[in-house]
Parts: structure tokens; C-alpha cells; sequence
């Protein structure tokens, strides 16, 4: 209290000083200075004015006005440069006040004025530099009027020295106007000398505000290293200050020149520094921004999940706080999110979502960006007339907003879809015109960035001279630029390039380049895909050892970017590398390297589940948190409520609502899948679970049994092979063209699959069981009608295999059987209950009541088929023999967890339920159609029932191809449950021998000879 009795003491002695005692009576008292606030963050551009004071500087400021009416010279002066202490001192010292200005020194309250006393010392006795003063009054009135030469011209070399305040003061306005005459280099120097100046006499708040110009100036000039320096100098002044929010602006300015550098790892370190200070400040604003560059940090160095997860976080913020652009933008940046991990769909409603809050908001650009990103995502996912047409009003709103920019990286973007079109011509003319205006613009950047396009053009059209032209053009400006992610990229194209021109030399030391400036960049998603450019170029160079070294890095740098993903995301970020196995694969075949093989085959399928597996328990053990388990209820309140709407609308037949309350269902369901998904992260991350890896094939052989092959199948992109494992050897089979066996698998041709991919193995008749892991098509396959003399059993890997093989339990007993689920619509007036989200009928199946009674020990039939009924049973702590499940499945393609098996009163049981289960059985049967499809995937394999089960715990589970016949799978169903599970204390046939025998059964009855009856039925997991 004294201190600011004091300063208030001072205040008024200096307000004598100026004569204005008639003022004095009249103004309220003046408060005491706290400290300032940081400058605000703009756009940098040619400064007239400073910003107004702030509350807390109102005292100086009264005073200072009311000098400015004894003295308007130095009023201007003042009114530019934000009355503080020092500028109150320094009019006291001009009026020889020399006792005011020392009291005025002892008495203020902040860090920026420990120097006063210093200051006012060495200037008592000193005559006032006159010439100087004058020459930056004029100086300051020729940058006010707009004559920013003249303000240079006067100020020149500046004042002298030794009168300090004028000579940061004159520093500090040349700054500003070289800044307004675009010598902006100039203007950052002009900058960085004042504020050393001021920060040498102590004058910290002038420091501050000089280094931050001094930054501003430098990235005006895309001087990013200069600008970096500056930004840099500014930390300790802040910090000395004592300014938290001041550190952490310029932290966040230092990530983005960090960022601009591709220097992303020291962004992030810099931005994960300023989030500590938000967080310490309790800045929601502050944090909700740090976090979002964060994610996009992530985003740049290839860690998609964990980018995903940090962006969900700054939503959850914006959305606190109500912040709809910052909601559209991040809604954004997940969007391009879910693009990256191949879940387009997904990227599609969060960022049409972004594009209704920017409408709503009315910002034309935000729109015009938003409807370029839409045009993106419906490109990636095939449409691309849609495209064009989306891309064709994000230009339209770009050029009528006068954004070059916009404009031209639009044209690049519909260029590229008419590439995709292979309409080459139109692509080329779009491409150059794109190329054009950016060179208009000056935009080096996305001049590199259509040279990349044009060139990518010409090699599609098979020029590679002429791509590789344009391709070095834009590597010359990336290297100018410093953009080392933009070189290391053009680097893997040009490599490419001279691969395709048969200069291997050139090609290995090109993408070796490449590789060793992504491993700095630490870009994880650019490091694999310079590795997989590496192998590929080796391979094709005929050096098979190296290639194989280079894909075994590659998986490795999968493995990273892939771990800890939910379920199906780290299936599609697998997918996108595909090649990286084939590669491998290739490679250790030239090698004639079984066991390198089995590594590339074993790696690259089935790989979620695995990882699912082996973190199991864990992930059971994880405790949802709170706010989690209460989005999920509302999710699935709003599911259920929009099934309801629809179902309604559905009975009405009004097409106009089927069609709304259609989107408003699958929106809720999308809300569902992704708050699990949310779940599932945050398990796997709390649980940490570990990335598995493939087993060894010396490891696998050891498993199987005389008798049993193992055929480990890869279908790539142009070949195809197969690897033969027993229990002696490892064979390597090649299977021809991959083309040729895909066409087959769509036309559903048997016999021609049969030549293809079993023919080949040159099976014994001493292989009496074939474990069949498929790839791509060949999951849908039935080995069972190509392979008849062999029991058949589909594995998901021999990895996999051996993990299930190691959880067999204690034999459990009894058969829990549903069958016969009542289908009645609730109004009784029609036969079948309606599939959820779609107008078809679920007709009754009769059978399946004679199916289930024939087979079951404990029975839910008809009404009592509930999801209630079948959820109790299946979580009871027994473990059942068999779970036997005779009803109808319902397929979801593209969002397979959505997936389900119908039950009664319109009751469904999800896979995503499923997952959430703990089913203790030693084998689940669907006995309902389809119950083997999915979402078929390369590596993965299918995602759909069989993978719910397994997950859940079944060690073995039966599924079905197709739509299967009522009455035939009643006979297959009893026969096979007789001989696998007989009357009595006998012990029944192993599962792979029950199905073979009971399908064989079927098939000697005339009526059901064709494999349409039989051959649908496959047996997943464990034989025996």
C-alpha cells in the first residue's frame, strides 16, 4: 500500500510539472500503474498509430495528454509510443524535473522500471540533445502523414547515443517505417537495434514490444530464420517481465516459424511449452488454440492417432466455450484427419459439418476452403463428378473474393481430379493455368507445388523426360524454400522417375537422400513412404537383400503409426501401406527365403486383431471414464430414438421424411461408432498396449501337427503367391497374375480358383487338414468346394492362430441355442419385423426353431429370443459347449461394427457389442446368413462377425458365405452338432472334421448337390 501511495505521490508531482494545475482540480486521481498486457498479436503491416492504452495504463495516459497540452511535439510522441514510466521520466528529465522523476522512479510498482534510477542518474546535469529530439518529432510526423521515405531520410543513422531514450525511440519508428515502405528485412533490423538498446538501460516493456515488431516484420518478409532469432530475443524480456502470456504467444510464434521451416519436432516442443503456460494460466481460449496446433503438429509428423485424439480435446474446449469458428476450424483439421487414416465417409461429415458453421457465420472464405476440402474427400472416394462439381463453387466463391491463392490451389485440386479421370489433356490445361496464377502471385510455394502436378501428369501419360523436368524445377525452389518435407517428397518422385528409366544409381541415391531428410524431419508417415520408395527402387534394381531390410524398417514404422488406433482405423492406416509388404514379400521370394516371406505374409494381415488380442484382458479391465460412459448413453438414447423416428416414417411411406429421419439415424450411429472408438483409444492407451509382431516361421511349423498345411496366401497387386507351411518344411508357391484370380473371386467361378490357388500347392493326400489364411477376396472364397479332400479351417494368421492355440480352455458343456426370433411387426399387420434402416422385411424362419431345439440343452425361442435373454446367458459365468445362434444377419459393408445379428421385438445385437463381451464357449455358431462378410480389407482380412467373436473369446466360431437355404442348414446344423457333440459322455469328432462331414452329408441328398447348399459354411479358429 505504501509503494502505491507513493506512486500515486509521484504521479501528481509530475502532473505539476506540466503546469496544468486548473486540470489537476478537475481530473479524477489517478490510479497506480499495474503492468501491461502483452502487445496484441496482428497482422503485421505498416503501423500509424499505437493500439489504445489499456485501463490499467490510464494514469499515464491522462497525464501524458495533458503535457501534450503544454507541449504537442512531445504530446505526439507520447500518444505514439504508449505512455509508461519511461516516458513519464523522460518528460520530467526534459523539463529538469530531475527530484519529480527520481521519486516518480523509487515509488513504481513493475520490473520494466528497475532501471529508472540508473537512467535518471547518469542524465541529471546532461544538456538535452536538441537535434536529435527534433529529428525524430519529425520523423514521427512524416510516418503519421504517410511519408514513410521521409521519416527514413530524416531519422538516418538515428540519434546519438547518448541521449538512449531518443535513440531506442528513433530505432523503434524507423522500424515502423521501413515496415510501411516494405523494406521489411530492414524494418526487423531497425526493430532488433531498439529493442537491444532499450533492454541494455533496462527499459524491458520497449524491448519487448521492439522484438515482437522486429519478429512481425521478419515473417512479413518470409525471413524465417531471421524472424526466428528475433521471436527468440523476445522470451527472456517476457519472462523478466514477468509476462506468462507474452512467453507464451511467442512460444506459439516459434512453432509456427518451426513449422514454416518443416522443422516440425521443434514446433512441437515449442508448442507443447506454451500449452504448460495456458494450462498454468487456466486459458481455456489459450489452450483450446495450443492444442489445435498440436494436432496439426502431429498430423504433420504422421502420428494420425494421437493428432486425432488432440484435436477431440480442443472440440471438447470450443464447444465449452462456445467458439463456433474455432469448432468449424478444428471439425476441419479431424476431417483431414480421418482422410489420412482412409475413413472418408467419416472425413466427409465432419467436415460438411464445418461447412454449416461456417455458413452460419458467414465467412465466405472459410467457405470456400471447406468446400474445396469437401471436393477432396468426395474425390478420394470415387465421385468424382461430385468433385468437380464441389471444387467448381469453391473456385467460383474464391474469384469472386479475389483470393489468387484460393483460386489457384483449387485449380490444382480440379486438375487433379481429371487426372484421376485420365482425361490427361484437360488435367494438363487446368494444372497450367493453376501454375500460372500462382506465378502471378509470387506463391513459390504452389508454384513447386503444380510443377509437382504438371510432372505427376506426364509420367501418368508414361513421359518420364518430360516429368522429370518439372520435377526438378520444383525441387529447386523446395531446397530455396528450405522446405525439407516438400523435398524429401519430390525426391521420392524423381527417384521413381530414374527407377522407371532404368538409372538405378541415380534412383538409390536419390530416395536414399529422400529417406535420410524425412528421418530428420522425424515424419514418421514420410519416413515409411521413403522407405517403401527405397525397397521398392532396390527391388527393382535386383538387390533383394536390401529391399528386404528396407520393407523390415518399413513395418516397423508401421507398426508405430498404426498402434494404439481403435479397431478399424488402424485397419485402414494398415491398408494404405499395403505395398510395403508386397514389396517385402517380392523381395525375400527372389531371396527363395521362406521364413522372410512368412515375416511380409505374417506381418500384414490380421495385425488388429493381434494387437487386440494380446492386450485383451487389459482393455476388459479398462475403466470407461465418466464423461465417456455418459456420451455413450446419449449416443445410444439418440440411435435408438432416431431408429424409432425412422421405423415410423417408414410405416407412413412418406419418401420426403424416410429420407430425413434415414440421415438422422445414420448420423446417430456414426456418433455411436465414434465414441467407442474414442474408448478404445484411450483403453489401449491407459492399458499400453504393445504393437504385436509377426511369429517367427520356425514358430509357426512347430504348431502344426502331421497332417495339417498351413497355406499362408498373398494376392498384390500384380502377382500373387502362396507359402505351403507343415510341420517339415516351408514351400513358396507362385500363383500367377493377381488379376486373374480377383476375377475369378467376383464371378464366383470354383473351378477356375480351384486351377489358380489350390491346383498349384500339389497337395499329398498326407495333408488330410488345410488352415487356409486368406488375403483380400479370397477370405469369401469357399475352400471347402475347391479343396474337398481336406478338412478346412480359415486362420487370420499363423500368428494369430498360435495365440488362440494358447488360450484353449477347460472343455465347457451344454449348448445355449436361440432359433425361430419373433419377426412380427408390432401392428401385427405385416409378416416380418423391418430392418433398422431400411424398408426390407425380415421374413420368418420356422426352421431354425426345429434347428435349435434339435441341438440345444438350454433354448430362447420366439419372443423369449431377446437381446436381454441372450445377453444374460451369454455373460453368465458357465462356460457353454457351443453358443448356437439360428437367425437372421444384417450386413453393414461400410461400417461393419454396425453389423448385427436380429433377435426378437426388433432387438439387434451388434458387433460393436460384441466386442464389448466376455463369451466364455468353446465354439460360436451364426447359423444365419452372410455372417461371414464384411469390410474386406488386403491385409486385414474381413472385418465382421468372425473377428467380434474371436475377440470376445471364441476360439472357434462358424459363419456363412451367403444366403443360406432354410432347410439345408437345419439338416447340416444337426448333423454336424451330432457328430461333434454326441449324446452321452462320448467325445465328438473335432469341429474341422464335424463340418466336413455334415456338408458332405448334405451334399449326397439330390436336392442338395450344389454347393449353393453347403459349401457356404466356414470354420474359423481352432480345428479341434
Amino acid at each position: 500500500m505504501r509503494r502505491e501511495f507513493l506512486w500515486s505521490l509521484a504521479l501528481l508531482a509530475m502532473a505539476a510539472t506540466a503546469r496544468l494545475e486548473a486540470d489537476d482540480k478537475q481530473a479524477p486521481p489517478p490510479a497506480p500503474v499495474r503492468p501491461s498486457p502483452s502487445p496484441p498479436v496482428a497482422t503485421p503491416g505498416p503501423a500509424r498509430t499505437s493500439p489504445a492504452p489499456t485501463p490499467e495504463q490510464s494514469a499515464d495516459a491522462v497525464l501524458a495528454a495533458r503535457a501534450a497540452k503544454d507541449d504537442a511535439r512531445l504530446g505526439a510522441l507520447a500518444a505514439l509510443d504508449e505512455p509508461d514510466p519511461w516516458l513519464v521520466v523522460d518528460l520530467l528529465l526534459t523539463r529538469g524535473k530531475s527530484t519529480a522523476a527520481d521519486a516518480f522512479a523509487r515509488a513504481a510498482p513493475r520490473k520494466d522500471v528497475e532501471g529508472l534510477a540508473a537512467h535518471i542518474a547518469s542524465r541529471i546535469e546532461k544538456p538535452l540533445d536538441r537535434p536529435a529530439r527534433d529529428a525524430l518529432a519529425a520523423a514521427i510526423t512524416a510516418h503519421g502523414e504517410g511519408n514513410d521515405p521521409r521519416a527514413i531520410e530524416i531519422l538516418g543513422g538515428g540519434p546519438s547515443s547518448d541521449d538512449p531514450i531518443a535513440a531506442v525511440r528513433a530505432g523503434y519508428v524507423k522500424g515502423l517505417a521501413l515496415r510501411g515502405a516494405r523494406r521489411l528485412v530492414e524494418s526487423a533490423e531497425a526493430f532488433e537495434i531498439a529493442g537491444a538498446q532499450a533492454k541494455a538501460i533496462g527499459w524491458l516493456a520497449r524491448a519487448d514490444r521492439s522484438m515482437y515488431e522486429a519478429g512481425m516484420s521478419a515473417m512479413s518478409a518470409s525471413e524465417w530464420r531471421h524472424a526466428l532469432a528475433a521471436w527468440e530475443a523476445r522470451i527472456p524480456i517476457a519472462k523478466a517481465r514477468g509476462d506468462d502470456r507474452a512467453v507464451a504467444v511467442t512460444l506459439g510464434k516459434l512453432s509456427s516459424i518451426s513449422k514454416s521451416l518443416s522443422d516440425y519436432p521443434r514446433a512441437l516442443e515449442f508448442e507443447e511449452q506454451a500449452l504448460d503456460i495456458w494450462s498454468g494460466l487456466k486459458d481455456r481460449v489459450g489452450i483450446a488454440e495450443a492444442l489445435g496446433h498440436i494436432g496439426s503438429l502431429r498430423q504433420a509428423l504422421g502420428d494420425y492417432p494421437r493428432a486425432l485424439e488432440i484435436q477431440g480435446r480442443a472440440l471438447a474446449l470450443q464447444r465449452e466455450l462456445d467458439d463456433r469458428a474455432g469448432i468449424a476450424r478444428t471439425l476441419g483439421h479431424m476431417g483431414s484427419l480421418e482422410s489420412a487414416l482412409g475413413d472418408y465417409l467419416k472425413a466427409l461429415d465432419l467436415t460438411e459439418e464445418a461447412l454449416k458453421l461456417h455458413e452460419e457465420l458467414g465467412n465466405k472464405a472459410e467457405i470456400a476452403r471447406t468446400l474445396g476440402a469437401i471436393g477432396n474427400i468426395r474425390h478420394y472416394l470415387g465421385d468424382c463428378r461430385g468433385a468437380i462439381e464441389v471444387q467448381g463453387r469453391a473456385l467460383q466463391m474464391m474469384e469472386a473474393l479475389g483470393d489468387g491463392a484460393g483460386s489457384a490451389l483449387t485449380l490444382g485440386s480440379i486438375g487433379a481430379i481429371h487426372c484421376s479421370l485420365q482425361d490427361y489433356p484437360r488435367a494438363l490445361e487446368i494444372q497450367q493455368k493453376a501454375l500460372a496464377l500462382k506465378e502471378s502471385l509470387g506463391d513459390r510455394t504452389g508454384i513447386a507445388s503444380s510443377l509437382e502436378n504438371i510432372g505427376l501428369i506426364y509420367q501418368s501419360q508414361g513421359d518420364d523426360a518430360k516429368a522429370l523436368t518439372f520435377y526438378k524445377r520444383a525441387l529447386v525452389i523446395r531446397e530455396e524454400l528450405g522446405d525439407r518435407a516438400g523435398v524429401a517428397a519430390v525426391l521420392g518422385s524423381i527417384g521413381y522417375i530414374h527407377e522407371m528409366l532404368e538409372q538405378f544409381q541415380e534412383a538409390l541415391e536419390t530416395q536414399e537422400r529422400a529417406l535420410v531428410m524425412a528421418q530428420r524431419l522425424g515424419a514418421q508417415e514420410l519416413v515409411l513412404e521413403r522407405l517403401a520408395g527405397l525397397a521398392h527402387t532396390l527391388l527393382a534394381h535386383g538387390d533383394a537383400e536390401q529391399a528386404v531390410e528396407m520393407a523390415h524398417r518399413a513395418v516397423d514404422v508401421l507398426g508405430r503409426l498404426s498402434s494404439g488406433l481403435a479397431e478399424e482405423q488402424g485397419t485402414k492406416t494398415r491398408e494404405q501401406y499395403e505395398k510395403v509388404f508386397e514389396i517385402g514379400a517380392r523381395a525375400a521370394v527372389l531371396r527363395d527365403d521362406a521364413s522372410e516371406v512368412a515375416f511380409f505374409l505374417e506381418s500384414g494381415r490380421a495385425a488388429t486383431l493381434l494387437e487386440a488380442l494380446g492386450g485383451r484382458d487389459a482393455l476388459r479391465a479398462f475403466v470407461i471414464p465418466d464423461e465417456l460412459r455418459m456420451e455413450e448413453a446419449r449416443a445410444r438414447a439418440t440411435e435408438a430414438g432416431a431408429q424409432e423416428a425412422h421405423t415410423a416414417a417408414l410405416d407412413r411411406g412418406v419418401r420426403a421424411e424416410i429420407r430425413v429421419t434415414k440421415k438422422t439415424l445414420a448420423d446417430a450411429q456414426s456418433k455411436v461408432g465414434e465414441v467407442i472408438e474414442r474408448i478404445q483409444r484411450q483403453a489401449k492407451a491407459a492399458a499400453s498396449v504393445v504393437y504385436p509382431k509377426a511369429d517367427a516361421l520356425d514358430v509357426i511349423e512347430g504348431r502344426l501337427k502331421p497332417g495339417e498345411a498351413l497355406v499362408l496366401y498373398g494376392v498384390f497387386s500384380e502377382t500373387a503367391l502362396a507359402l505351403v507351411v507343415s510341420a517339415k518344411e516351408a514351400r513358396i508357391v507362385p500363383l500367377g497374375k493377381a488379376k486373374e484370380i480377383r476375377d475369378a473371386c467376383d464371378a464366383e467361378n470354383w473351378d477356375t480358383l480351384r486351377m489358380l490357388v489350390v491346383d498349384p500347392l500339389g497337395l499329398t493326400t498326407e495333408v488330410r487338414r488345410l488352415l487356409v489364411s486368406p488375403m483380400g477376396a479370397l477370405a469369401s472364397v469357399p475352400f471347402c468346394a475347391l479343396a474337398p479332400a481336406q478338412e478346412i479351417v480359415y486362420v487370420p494368421s499363423g500368428t494369430t492362430y498360435g495365440v488362440i492355440l494358447d488360450e484353449v480352455k477347460k472343455r465347457g458343456d451344454r449348448v445355449l441355442a436361440l432359433g425361430d426370433p419373433d419377426y412380427t411387426h408390432k401392428d401385427g399387420a405385416r409378416e416380418g419385423a423391418i430392418i433398422r434402416g431400411s424398408r426390407r422385411m425380415l421374413a420368418p424362419l420356422p426352421a431354425t426353431r426345429d434347428e435349435a431345439t434339435a441341438i440345444g440343452d438350454h433354448l430362447l425361442l420366439g419372443a423369449d429370443a431377446t437381446e436381454s435373454a441372450l445377453r444374460e446367458n451369454l455373460l453368465s459365468p458357465q462356460r457353454w459347449h457351443a453358443i448356437h445362434l439360428a437367425c437372421h444377419g444384417i450386413v453393414n459393408a461400410e461400417k461393419p461394427k454396425l453389423s448385427a445379428l436380429a433377435l426378437s421385438k426388433g432387438q439387434f445385437l451388434t458387433m460393436i457389442e460384441v466386442f464389448r463381451m466376455k463369451i466364455q464357449s468353446d465354439l460360436c455358431v451364426l447359423s444365419a446368413c452372410d455372417t461371414a462378410r464384411g469390410k474386406v480389407y488386403a491385409t486385414e482380412g474381413v472385418e465382421g462377425f468372425v473377428r467380434a467373436f474371436l475377440f470376445a473369446g471364441a476360439p472357434r466360431v462358424i459363419v456363412s458365405l451367403w444366403k443360406v437355404d432354410d432347410r439345408a442348414t437345419q439338416a447340416l446344423m444337426t448333423k454336424f452338432y451330432e457328430l461333434w457333440n454326441p449324446i452321452g459322455l462320448k467325445i465328438g469328432l473335432p469341429a474341422a472334421t464335424a463340418l466336413r462331414q455334415a456338408q458332405a452329408f448334405v451334399r449326397a441328398q439330390e436336392k442338395w448337390k450344389e454347393p449353393v447348399f453347403w459349401a457356404a459354411w466356414q470354420l474359423w479358429g481352432l480345428p479341434e
